[in-house]
């Protein structure tokens, strides 16, 4: 899996949950992609990075 793998992913569960525009973000060292969207009832936060 590749960095652009992992933002196609990222922005296709935003777009299912009707989330927020994917961000990058920087955390601990590591360039993370953001999204937070309502699913289930909860309001969540979703980071990944490879």
């Amino acid at each position: 899996m590749t960095e652009q793998d992992e933002a196609v992913l990222i922005a296709s569960m935003s777009e299912k949950y009707k989330g927020t525009p994917v961000e990058r973000v920087e955390f601990k060292g590591l360039n993370w992609f953001k999204t937070t969207f309502n699913a289930s009832g909860f309001h969540q936060s979703l980071f990944t990075a490879i």
